[in-house]
């Protein structure tokens, strides 16, 4: 068994590839991240499953991402679970809205063959 702190380093490694992946370029390896079953809550309250999120926030034509920085807080890890909480700076335009702004953030990462798999995120507005 991996103790905390290693766990921790490898899941804010991929939390960090993930936030890369975004930016054009957009790596080919961005399909890889989120896990089969995936859920995304956005700070609207819409929900995605991993292919609409991909679609929607990676390679929807209307996107462009400038940066995606997360920024962990609290880390829990248990078993083959880990759940990262924090903020996240994101800059990006969506069709003509530019978006330069925090929002509070929850990611929940599984380990699955020796790999960290982007299980389910949720995003809120910081108040």
């Amino acid at each position: 068994m991996r103790n905390v702190s290693t766990v921790e380093a490898e899941i804010l490694v991929q939390a960090h590839r993930r936030g890369v992946a975004l930016v054009p370029p957009v790596s080919l390896a961005m399909d890889a991240l989120p896990a089969e079953g995936f859920n995304y809550t956005n700070s609207s309250g819409r929900i995605f499953r991993k292919k609409e999120y991909i679609e929607a926030h990676v390679i929807s034509p209307s996107v462009t991402w400038k940066s995606q920085m997360l920024r962990a807080e609290r880390f829990s890890y248990v078993d083959d679970i880990a759940v990262v909480t924090g903020t996240v700076h994101d800059r990006a335009r969506f069709g003509e809205q530019e978006l330069d702004a925090d929002f509070s953030s929850t990611q929940v990462y599984r380990s699955l063959q020796g790999r960290w798999l982007y299980l389910a995120g949720h995003t809120s507005v910081l108040e």
